[in-house]
């Protein structure tokens, strides 16, 4: 398996910021890695592998950080990017 590394930069979280989204960590920059990439019928799905994602505070979070870092890498609209934890 290899991991797929994601981050946000303090001007990407200042590009979100400014289209309405929250950050409750401050804006500070962040790493992910990505368990799973996929492209399923053209689109890029987000899987991560959480054995405890009822109990993580911050997994949802986390998700939506790599499906922004995503969308900033790849030029895609992050409407467009599926993401799952599991």
């Amino acid at each position: 398996m290899t991991e797929v590394p994601s981050y946000l930069t303090p001007d990407e979280f200042a590009y979100f910021r400014s289209r309405g989204f929250t950050f409750p960590f401050g804006a500070h920059p962040t790493t992910r890695h990505i368990d799973f990439l996929q492209l399923r019928s053209g689109f890029p799905h987000i899987l991560d592998y959480k054995p405890e994602a009822r109990k993580e505070k911050h997994a949802t979070t986390q998700l939506t950080i790599c499906a922004l870092a995503l969308s900033r890498r790849s030029g895609r609209s992050a409407s467009l990017i599926a993401w799952s934890r599991g």
